[in-house]
């Protein structure tokens, strides 16, 4: 199958993701996914069925939370992450990653941080998704967020 490339300020775009945060008790939280035994954000590859970068981050987070970014088993998590996406283009953080052609959205979301991290349920190989609130990036984190560290911690 042949995956779109996408373009960001001229660049090819392969691949696309999301993190996502909120204020709480005084300190910034980041919702990190731990897959394979590295703690990354929700994202991946374009797919043929995706016309945009936006697509590729909707049908990414849909498919990694199971429609529960939200709520569990949320019918409108796709036109949510898409309105908040559409948001983080008026003031939220957009990094390039050039090693593999990923481009992260870095959004605040709040009212998510206090619901039960079990309403992800089970990934593609039927374990439970692990997913987890942090004030600091997460080790082992993900390759392709090493070097964004201090743009993780700082909105």
């Amino acid at each position: 199958m042949v995956r779109p490339t996408f373009e960001y300020e001229n660049k090819p775009v392969k691949a696309a993701g999301l993190l996502v945060w909120t204020e709480s008790k005084g300190k910034k939280w980041t919702l990190f996914r731990k897959y394979k035994g590295k703690w990354s954000d929700m994202g991946g590859k374009t797919d043929a069925v995706d016309n945009n970068i936006i697509d590729t981050v909707v049908r990414e987070v849909c498919e990694e939370t199971n429609n529960s970014l939200f709520c569990k088993d949320d019918k409108d998590c796709a036109s949510k992450v898409r309105d908040m996406l559409a948001a983080s283009l008026h003031g939220n953080k957009m990094v390039y990653v050039p090693k593999c052609k990923y481009l992260l959205f870095h959004c605040r979301c709040d009212d998510i941080f206090d619901l039960s991290l079990s309403r992800f349920g089970v990934a593609e190989q039927k374990l439970a998704h692990q997913y987890g609130w942090f004030t600091a990036p997460p080790r082992p984190i993900h390759f392709r967020l090493r070097a964004l560290r201090d743009d993780l911690i700082n909105p």
